[in-house]
């Protein structure tokens, strides 16, 4: 790994679009964990929507690096 590749990489960790979208899912997940009853329904839930929360994060932070 090269080093400006390494700087890209830090870039994307530190923006502030990756951080909102994966609290907004933290926080979904952990409604549905909360309200709930059934411990195996919300796993059947909430896994499947923080899988996808996190990557739409990431899509969304790389699609707003392209545009700048």
């Amino acid at each position: 790994m090269a080093l400006p590749d390494l700087f890209e990489l830090v870039d994307l960790l530190l923006s502030w679009h990756l951080y909102v979208g994966i609290a907004a899912t933290a926080a979904l997940c952990w409604l549905i964990f909360h309200f709930v009853p059934n411990q195996a329904f919300a796993a059947v839930i909430g896994v499947p929507l923080a899988i996808a929360g996190v990557i739409l994060s990431f899509r969304w932070q790389l699609r707003v690096d392209m545009k700048s």
